[in-house]
């Protein structure tokens, strides 16, 4: 079950502030070594109101497989984030990150 892009919207204002404006959306698929480790649908928004960045990003995920309950992601695009697949690469760094740091 995926997220409706309105509550992809709402996770965006919520998160970035602001008001998004649904671009047009894409399905994003990242493969290592082989393997498949990532692969939604991802929501590109513009965004108003936001002192960083004109658009966002935004997807969702099971909180844990086989879960109803969904992760929401919204990643600014600035920086060396430029295209869906840029945001899903940066969400799978910050993840690894938060889980390395993990006792």
């Amino acid at each position: 079950m995926e997220a409706s892009s309105n509550e992809l919207r709402k996770a965006v204002e919520a998160q970035h502030g602001g008001a998004a404006t649904l671009v047009t959306k894409l399905p994003v698929k990242e493969v290592f070594r082989g393997r498949t480790v990532w692969e939604c649908v991802v929501h590109i928004f513009n965004l108003e109101g936001n002192p960083r960045a004109t658009r966002a990003y935004a997807w969702s995920l099971p909180a844990e497989e086989g879960s109803d309950q969904r992760r929401f992601f919204a990643v600014l695009h600035l920086g060396g984030i430029r295209s869906p697949l840029d945001a899903v690469k940066a969400a799978i760094v910050a993840e690894r990150r938060a889980t390395d740091d993990l006792p």
